[in-house]
């Protein structure tokens, strides 16, 4: 039978943040009198409460042009623990998720079994796999939210998906995983406004745009039948001081390949375009260790499509993937991280269709992502600076902020500014760069 309470505080925290209302949490822990007694459990009611607003820096000249968005949001997380099985579920209320996509409010929903080797979990999940520290080429389970990109933290971005996984562990040092994700969701991405790829603008240029929007809305939907299930399987293992992983994973990339018929100019009725998604496998390695004051970690992964020729237009050709990066304390209690990621695509050479989704895209592609921090005042005040830097694309996104931290209490102030060619990823959005000031109270 469903907790009333628990419903009760549901619906009040998503009463809450629809109207906008600032209010502060409280520990609503619920908890058996011996924790450490054989079979006790363990309940408990988490996450955090956010007030703020983002507005780009193009509408300071012109009040009536700022949009806020949601204003206010909530996370809540709901966990459940006997030792030998668990439950978590947690929602993220927002007015836009209540109004656009109610099915969104849940973002995880997990059960699980713990024994002494063998551990097995299921529900609505995100999950992360290889060790780079933001978006490696192993991080591969779970679709991103890329409709808004003032949204920077990677796991908030993350889409969860239905799976099961199990891992086993072989001894101290070693273990092995499997995972099964029983349908696919590509990333989901604007379709119009600022954060519209350009390439999706562009195409709404050569095929009437109502016609693209109709294509993108049934093409790019979730796909939640069997044979269009996902599936993959690590290997862990702990050599001397080298952390080691290889992985096997089957499944569809997550970026669409949009097929366009011209029949006629930019505009014409009977122009037309689909989208599909491309199956691949992929075959990986990472690795972790320190040395003389550097944590190192990388990543490797060949994808391969079914284009290994590289001739048809509509597929995607295989790749090799890589990741290195490290991150070190410096001096005057600052801490550095970077990241420097890329692709090299396979008979890049038999690219030769004028409409090949990959047609103009460099057979190198690289990026340079850092973070540099530093704490004040005994950790109350925080300044960062992070950034990517596309090599080949010859654009950048610099995102400077400012932390205070008083108690369960965090208030930020962010910038977010891209520039660069235009015709990069993240020049493409020059004209979308932001300020972003939130509250975060954590209960």
């Amino acid at each position: 039978m469903k907790n009333p309470r628990h419903l009760g505080v549901i619906a009040l925290c998503a009463l809450i943040v629809a109207a906008g209302i600032p209010v502060f949490g409280q520990d609503f822990g619920f908890a058996a009198e011996d924790e450490d007694a054989p079979g006790s459990s363990r309940s408990g009611i988490s996450g955090w409460i956010d007030i703020g607003a983002a507005a780009l820096f193009a509408s300071f000249g012109d009040p009536s042009a700022i949009s806020l968005g949601d204003l206010a949001a909530s996370r809540i997380e709901f966990s459940w623990d006997s030792g030998k099985f668990g439950a978590t579920a947690a929602l993220m209320v927002s007015k836009s998720r209540i109004a656009s996509d109610p099915a969104s409010l849940v973002d995880t929903a997990v059960l699980s079994y713990f024994g002494e080797k063998f551990w097995f979990e299921g529900g609505l999940m995100k999950l992360s796999w290889g060790r780079a520290d933001s978006q490696g080429p192993l991080d591969v389970t779970n679709p991103l939210d890329l409709r808004d990109l003032t949204v920077s933290d990677p796991l908030e971005r993350k889409i969860a998906m239905p799976m099961l996984r199990a891992r086993y562990s072989l001894n101290q040092a070693s273990a092995l995983e499997a995972v099964f994700i029983p349908s696919f969701a590509g990333h989901r991405m604007a379709l119009d406004g600022i954060w519209a790829p350009a390439a999706l603008k562009s195409l709404a240029v050569m095929v009437q745009p109502e016609k693209m929007l109709d294509a993108a809305a049934k093409d790019l939907a979730p796909r939640t039948t069997l044979n269009n299930f996902q599936a993959g399987a690590r290997f862990s293992a702990s050599l001397v001081s080298v952390d080691l992983g290889l992985q096997y994973f089957y499944g569809f990339l997550p970026t669409p390949a949009a097929s366009v018929l011209i029949k006629g100019p930019p505009g014409d009725p009977n122009n037309d375009v689909s989208f599909s998604y491309n199956r691949y496998q992929q075959v990986g390695a990472d690795f972790a260790f320190v040395a003389a004051g550097f944590s190192f970690r990388g990543e490797v992964a060949a994808n391969l499509t079914g284009d290994l020729a590289g001739s048809d237009p509509e597929v995607y050709n295989p790749a090799i993937a890589y990741s290195l990066g490290f991150d070190r304390d410096l001096f005057g209690m600052a801490t550095l991280n970077l990241q420097y990621s890329g692709s090299y695509r396979i008979n890049n050479g038999a690219i030769v269709a004028p409409l090949d989704i990959e047609t103009g895209k460099p057979e190198f592609a690289s990026t340079l992502t850092g973070m540099l921090t530093r704490s004040f005042f005994k950790d109350k005040v925080g300044l960062s600076l992070g950034g990517i830097w596309g090599l080949s694309s010859q654009d950048f996104l610099l995102m400077p902020k400012i932390t205070f931290v008083s108690g369960d209490a965090e208030a930020s102030v962010q910038a977010g500014i891209f520039g660069g060619l235009s015709s990069g990823d993240l020049g493409q959005y020059a004209e979308s760069s932001y300020l972003k000031v939130n509250l975060r109270y954590r209960f």
